[in-house]
């Protein structure tokens, strides 16, 4: 296997273990952020890339959102998530006083996500990048040896 198979193939697992922690730890809701990552080839190599349109920003999924001003909207915001994660309410009314009163607690105290800063990718990016590391130092010395002989 050649170093830009094994590093497609790396960033993929690495696709693979975010996800699967964003799934162990219950922070999908409607799976838009889930289905934003993709390794993508660019001129300089691979990356991986996730977010976007729909999809939580990235920084959150690991420290959370921390208390204080809110988006425009905000309120609308959560009633969608409600609806994404499946809580069920006897009336739409409901719904958004519930989404009301959940804005102002987090716009108070931040999430919980923020208080416990959960590990969704940094460990796995870490690992990542230490294998891909090794990967490159082996194909860099069979290079050397290759031109050597």
């Amino acid at each position: 296997m050649n170093i830009d198979e094994y590093i497609e193939q790396r960033l993929e697992k690495l696709k693979s273990e975010i996800v699967g922690n964003m799934a162990s730890k219950k922070i999908n809701a409607s799976g838009r952020t889930a289905a934003s990552f993709r390794v993508e080839k660019y001129d300089h190599g691979f990356r991986l890339i996730g977010g976007g349109e729909g999809a939580a920003p990235l920084f959150t999924l690991e420290v959370g959102r921390e208390g204080g001003k809110v988006p425009m909207g905000f309120t609308s915001i959560l009633a969608q998530w409600s609806r994404d994660k499946g809580l069920t309410f006897a009336t739409e009314r409901e719904r958004n006083t519930f989404a009301y009163f959940l804005g102002k607690k987090i716009a108070k105290e931040g999430t919980k996500r923020n208080k416990q800063n959960e590990d969704i990718y940094s460990s796995a990016v870490k690992s990542a990048v230490e294998d891909i590391s090794k990967q490159l130092l082996v194909s860099i010395k069979e290079q050397i040896q290759l031109n050597f002989k």
